[in-house]
């Protein structure tokens, strides 16, 4: 099951690809900023997606309030940044 999960997420791993269109201008930022994470709600639990530049990572949590989802995922990205950046 996680194995489809990864392969889902995987498409459009850079945020690039998705969100350049919503961008204010060629080569600028999005407008919204920089793409941080992604949390996926489902019934029983969250997917989140965390990208920093080309390395990432996928997140599953099953106990957890969406805020708490959020908090992890801020650190995560900050581990994440300060090993590939």
């Amino acid at each position: 099951m996680k194995a489809s999960l990864v392969e889902s997420e995987r498409v459009g791993f850079t945020p690039y690809e998705r969100y350049e269109p919503h961008s204010a201008g060629a080569g600028s930022d999005p407008v919204h900023g920089d793409y941080e994470f992604t949390v996926r709600v489902f019934t029983d639990g969250f997917v989140c997606r965390i990208i920093v530049g080309g390395h990432g990572l996928l997140l599953t949590a099953e106990d957890l309030d969406v805020d708490r989802v959020e908090e992890v995922a801020i650190a995560l990205r900050g581990l994440l940044s300060a090993a590939y950046e």
